[in-house]
């Protein structure tokens, strides 16, 4: 089983190539965006071929994994958990700069798979607007504060997305 690991790269690195130890020293790609999050496997390590959610900044992480809109292929992103009551919620910030990639494949591929901790499940995101998104924002700020600055540095209206489970 993988072992969890805090993300390596320093604020603002765009692009690193590094070594992940984690049984047979497999090397991985990995992307950092502004914020430290790490758009590749290096906040998630996937050393037994799975992806399991860790923290950022002493905060829980969960794995969103989807279709991409143009290539088909399947992608992984960890992302600040937001939950209530069952419901999820993902926010397209980008540390406060461009919309991410996967804001599109959201949009054109809304299933998508969530796994919190060892617990995954399929669920369907919806762009949320108004009274509900404000909200949101409310429980985003509780569980990430960093995302009141993004929205600040943006110049832009950050999308939310609610994930709600899928019933069988």
């Amino acid at each position: 089983m993988g072992r969890l690991t805090r993300c390596p790269h320093p604020v603002g690195n765009r692009r690193t190539i590094i070594e992940i130890g984690v049984r047979n020293a497999i090397a991985r790609r990995v992307r950092a965006q502004p914020d430290g999050l790490c758009s590749g496997p290096g906040c998630v390590v996937r050393g037994d071929r799975r992806s399991r959610g860790g923290t950022f900044k002493d905060r829980p992480v969960v794995v969103m994994t989807h279709k991409g809109a143009k290539s088909g292929k399947i992608r992984k992103n960890p992302l600040m958990k937001i939950e209530h009551d069952g419901t999820y919620a993902v926010v397209a910030s980008n540390g406060g700069g461009a919309l991410p990639v996967w804001y599109q494949n959201l949009v054109v591929n809304p299933v998508v798979e969530l796994q919190d901790g060892s617990v995954k499940q399929d669920m369907r995101a919806r762009e949320i607007f108004g009274e509900e998104k404000l909200q949101w924002w409310d429980r985003a700020d509780e569980a990430y504060p960093d995302f009141i600055q993004y929205r600040v540095t943006a110049g832009r209206d950050i999308p939310l997305f609610v994930l709600e489970s899928i019933q069988a």
